[in-house]
């Protein structure tokens, strides 16, 4: 979880309400009042997937860091 410029939450995580057999990244924006902002899930069935961090650059876009595993393969996206 970190602290964004608008003083809200942006945070990464997984879960599986999208593939209920392997865990699917998440990325979510809150406001200051802890409200959902947006959320976004990247699904990729079959595969178990780690949101491990995610940042708001100066320009105002925000960078995602992905974990991906496949239980045979581990690589960085």
């Amino acid at each position: 979880m970190e602290k964004t410029s608008d003083h809200g939450l942006i945070m990464a995580g997984f879960t599986t309400r999208l593939d209920p057999e392997n865990y699917d990244v998440f990325f979510t924006k809150l406001n200051v009042c802890g409200e959902k902002e947006w959320c976004k899930i990247f699904s990729t069935p079959g595969n178990t997937d780690f949101g491990l961090k995610i940042i708001q650059i100066p320009d105002g876009y925000v960078a995602l860091v992905k974990y991906f595993q496949d239980w045979e393969n581990k690589r960085i996206w």
